[in-house]
């Protein structure tokens, strides 16, 4: 059974290889262009173009105005020829091909050095505790959610009524199984007293995380 991928790019593997029948209809001084796209299964999608040109311009707008036939030619640029959209999750797969001296990568790397784009700085409201003595991590480190996005990075926490700041490294780790709640980042007593003032142990206090690598 063919696939739907396979059946879609098909269809435009026969657009670009030959399989668009046209004729000009002549009327009243003017042309018209009318191009049939027939895909394997004999279904048809009939182009009406003026002019016995086609820009490619009209002919792609056309084209992509059509969601099916839109999807068939992005889905046989990339198979074929290796283009993607730039939003194309599929893209990240390709770029991590490149070699690091290609201009690409060149460009990539600067992005990162100067953190903006998709390497942009990553904060968010969090809840911060500090937990029994037995399970703080040392002082400059933190626990986190085994499964979160904070583990094994350094954050940078920030205090917004008092905007004192203090960095960590998220080096511990608790399981968060689904349906209970924990705080996002745990501290060492120490670290949390500096950020906070006086905190009670196991309280939770809203503060704003960064991650800075």
């Amino acid at each position: 059974m063919i696939s739907l991928k396979t059946f879609i790019t098909s269809i435009f593997a026969a657009l670009v290889i030959g399989g668009v029948v046209g004729w000009i209809i002549r009327s009243e001084g003017f042309k018209t262009v009318q191009i049939t796209i027939i895909d394997p299964s004999g279904r048809k999608v009939v182009i009406d173009l003026k002019e016995d040109s086609i820009p490619y311009d009209e002919l792609l707008d056309k084209i992509f105005k059509n969601e099916f036939f839109k999807l068939g030619t992005i889905g046989l640029l990339k198979e074929k020829y290796n283009i993607f959209p730039f939003d194309d999750v599929e893209l990240v797969d390709k770029i991590a091909t490149l070699s690091p001296y290609d201009q690409v990568s060149k460009g990539l790397q600067e992005l990162e050095e100067k953190r903006i784009g998709p390497f942009g700085y990553w904060v968010d409201s969090v809840f911060v505790g500090v937990p029994s003595v037995e399970d703080q991590p040392p002082e400059g480190f933190a626990n986190v959610c085994e499964n979160g996005k904070y583990r094994g990075r350094q954050i940078e926490i920030t205090y917004p009524q008092t905007d004192k700041k203090i960095k960590v490294v998220a080096s511990g780790i608790y399981a968060c199984p689904p349906g209970y709640k924990y705080a996002d980042i745990q501290l060492n007593f120490n670290d949390a007293n500096e950020l906070f003032g006086n905190t009670p142990l196991n309280k939770y206090e809203k503060a704003v995380a960064l991650i800075l690598r």
